[in-house]
């Protein structure tokens, strides 16, 4: 296939991204994919993994793993959703062995990129690093062609099952030495656990996708505890309330499962600033003194400490990564859409937050920072989310409150209007789309503008040509 033909094929496949808040866990199918990978050789099980799962902070952890893997020499295959402007942003490569992509002529580069809009935004100015097109188009024509196998069979395949099976074939024909794997939701029945890891980690667990993943964070967690399985391998568990750790631990009990809970390492913050968060970290094994983080928050302290005891655990298994290649990995992690300064005259501050507690990290986060400040609040919600409780969160911080959908199909199912009687003593502002909210949103010329609310919001705040101006 051409990578349009690529494209249109993925783009016909079933894809519960979209339509989230109509999916129930039988929707999803473990033995799916693994009969597709099966056709396929079953390239995951040749591939070295970490596998990272949570409701919290697992974006930016795997991002500090393929960073700091890198930093180490390694060859690095990374594995994330969803995607902010290309599809191909999923799947990428990280390491000294690719950093010869990012000097290609600008002619070469400008054939790797995808454009979004007529403002110079480009995907692969944030992800240099991801999949060029011809091998996205080569890869998934092996995918397919195993699938139209087994569609004579009656088996069919979703998006996702089908961009994780075009991953591990990948990453395999790059020959890297370590993938880090994002699960897409829950862990047990999610595509990526056809892949056996070497270590597991669990970041935060709070409520989310409660129609899909249980009603309470015990439930969720076990859900999440799907990736610990019988074998080799270390657990890595992040800071938890009470109840999502019991499950965890007790999963590791059952298979018999070396664990490590970060919540035990000591961590010092020494500096917060919109440049970098700076903190000192002792953890199982060793002590790291002010180190510097390129992702913003108090917070990004925890999914540091997940992210070096993942390393740790790896260590342990044979692989040999210096306490340099854990400073110089965390100070280069890039995760764009996590409290991202995009400009700074006027503040405008890009932010995924999706659910209440992403919510609280947020505003307290910008109060943190900005001492006393209220920002316009730009917000754009999925139809799945507790938007009650998101609002109600950043209520307190909101001086202006510019309400929108973005077009993904998640986003159309939500009723704006409702928006309205989630805040104080405010009038909130409706409005059809994310460019007509930025618009609204520099009227008053404020100081601090807030976009958050879901990562397709990001991501239309910037294809609509945010910075121009700015």
């Amino acid at each position: 296939m051409t990578f349009p033909e690529t494209v249109s094929y993925i783009d016909s496949l079933a894809n519960f991204e979209k339509f989230l808040h109509q999916v129930r866990v039988n929707d999803f199918d473990l033995s799916r994919v693994e009969r597709l990978l099966s056709a396929l050789g079953d390239p995951q099980k040749t591939l070295r993994c970490v596998h990272v799962a949570g409701s919290k902070g697992k974006g930016s952890v795997c991002a500090m793993l393929a960073a700091i893997g890198g930093a180490a020499g390694y060859r690095v295959g990374l594995y994330t959703s969803p995607h902010m402007f290309d599809v191909r942003e999923r799947i990428r490569l990280v390491g000294a062995r690719y950093a010869a992509a990012l000097e290609q002529p600008a002619p070469m580069r400008e054939a790797l990129t995808t454009a979004v809009s007529g403002h110079g935004v480009y995907a692969a100015d944030l992800f240099p690093d991801m999949i060029r097109r011809e091998d996205f188009a080569r890869v998934m024509t092996l995918v397919k062609s195993a699938g139209d196998g087994l569609a004579k069979k009656g088996l069919s395949f979703t998006f996702f099952e089908v961009m994780t099976a075009a991953a591990f074939v990948y990453f395999v024909q790059q020959q890297v030495d370590l993938v880090v794997l994002e699960t897409g939701l829950g862990g047990r029945l999610d595509a990526t656990n056809a892949a056996d890891a070497l270590v597991s980690v669990v970041t935060p667990i709070s409520l989310e996708h409660t129609a899909i993943l249980g009603e309470t964070v015990a439930a969720i967690a076990g859900e999440k505890a799907g990736i610990i399985k019988p074998g080799a391998g270390e657990v890595v568990i992040g800071s938890q309330p009470d109840a999502a750790r019991e499950v965890l631990i007790e999963r590791c009990l059952r298979w018999g499962k070396k664990w490590v809970d970060t919540a035990l390492f000591q961590r010092q913050l020494l500096d917060l600033s919109t440049e970098v968060t700076r903190f000192s970290l002792r953890s199982a094994d060793a002590f790291y003194e002010a180190l510097e983080l390129s992702l913003i928050g108090k917070h990004q302290m925890d999914n540091a400490a997940a992210a070096i005891g993942a390393v740790e655990a790896l260590n342990r298994q044979g692989f040999s990564v210096a306490p340099e290649h854990i400073r110089s990995g965390l100070l280069k992690t890039k995760w764009p859409g996590r409290f991202e300064i995009f400009s700074r005259d006027p503040y405008v501050i890009l932010d995924a937050a999706h659910n209440a507690d992403s919510a609280r990290v947020l505003a307290e986060t910008f109060s943190a920072l900005f001492p006393g400040a209220k920002a316009t609040l730009v917000i754009g919600l999925s139809a799945d989310k507790d938007s009650a409780a998101f609002c109600r969160v950043m209520d307190p911080i909101a001086e202006k409150i510019v309400a929108t959908k973005s077009r993904h199909p998640r986003a159309r199912a939500f009723n704006l209007p409702a928006l309205a009687s989630y805040f104080s003593d405010r009038p909130v502002i409706l409005t059809a789309g994310v460019a007509d909210a930025l618009d609204e949103a520099r009227r008053d010329s404020p100081k601090y503008i807030l976009v958050t609310g879901s990562v397709f919001v990001v991501a239309e705040a910037r294809a609509s040509g945010l910075g121009a101006g700015i």
